[in-house]
């Protein structure tokens, strides 16, 4: 609004106001930087959300940038593999191909593909696991050491007892980055949190076996639910687990168990004196 050369619009979501005047303006900066797509290629673009679906599996949200997506096609994002055999559109549902401004919704991933990475669409299903192989190969070695490497292997490193390991699972890639941003800034006067694991989906007793390696491990999920198994698992091991469905109520749940594990200091202290005569 005061000059550059990123336009301003204003809008209202309530009323609808201005949303015309920034259609025209999206396609009017469009048209002057040439934003230009293929229709021809094969649709390439970027993952941004994915989740657990407890009846469809694993899903994406992508947002196609260039190129065309059809059914009987091959999506591969980092090391996810799916199989396009349904393309769910803004407003078609259940639509024949896709092609590049979509936002589209696939199931059937192979594992949970992370919420920024490329995506690109294959016509066979080899050419796919191809990709992900080369992909694979280019990648540097992780450093020892890592943040994901402590999380997935919490033995390796000795946890202090000033630190409470914590095991999370949500809903959404989206929602575990936002729960896990908000666990690193809670700390006490003597104790602070460790995310030893985090996944996307229901808490099963497989979870449980990051939290046995530690001690009094906190299991929490965030939109998620927990498995029986896994409840009586966390039983045996005395492990605290508990879900919510509002990101605030587990963050005070978190604070509550944090003032209680720090240990009270008792101080003595001389009120008076008496001498018996």
């Amino acid at each position: 609004g005061y000059g550059g050369d990123i336009p301003v619009v204003s809008i209202s979501a309530k009323t609808g106001a201005g949303i015309e005047e920034l259609l025209e303006m999206m396609l009017l900066v469009a048209e002057l930087q040439e934003l230009k797509g293929n229709t021809n290629l094969p649709a390439e673009g970027v993952v941004v959300e994915s989740h657990v679906d407890p009846r469809e599996g694993v899903s994406a949200t992508l947002i196609i940038k260039n190129g065309t997506l059809k059914r009987e096609m091959y999506i591969a994002a980092d090391t996810a593999l799916a199989p396009v055999r349904r393309i769910d559109a803004f407003l078609n549902h259940n639509a024949e191909e896709a092609t590049f401004s979509s936002p589209v919704l696939l199931t059937g991933f192979n594992t949970t593909p992370q919420v920024g990475v490329s995506f690109k669409s294959f016509k066979t299903k080899k050419e796919a696991a191809a990709h992900i192989k080369e992909q694979s190969q280019i990648k540097t070695a992780p450093q020892s050491g890592t943040q994901q490497e402590e999380e997935d292997n919490p033995e390796s490193s000795e946890i202090s007892e000033h630190v409470i390991p914590v095991v999370i699972k949500a809903d959404t890639t989206g929602s575990l980055e936002a729960l896990g941003h908000e666990i690193e800034k809670l700390e006490g006067e003597t104790k602070t949190f460790k995310i030893i694991h985090r996944g996307v989906g229901n808490i099963e007793e497989g979870d449980l076996k990051f939290a046995s390696s530690g001690k009094h491990t906190i299991i929490t999920g965030f939109n998620v639910s927990v498995g029986k198994p896994a409840e009586k698992a966390a039983l045996q091991h005395d492990l605290a687990i508990k879900t919510f469905s509002i990101i605030y109520e587990l963050i005070e749940w978190l604070s509550e168990e944090i003032k209680k594990r720090t240990p009270k200091i008792t101080v003595e202290e001389e009120t008076g004196t008496a001498k018996i005569m």
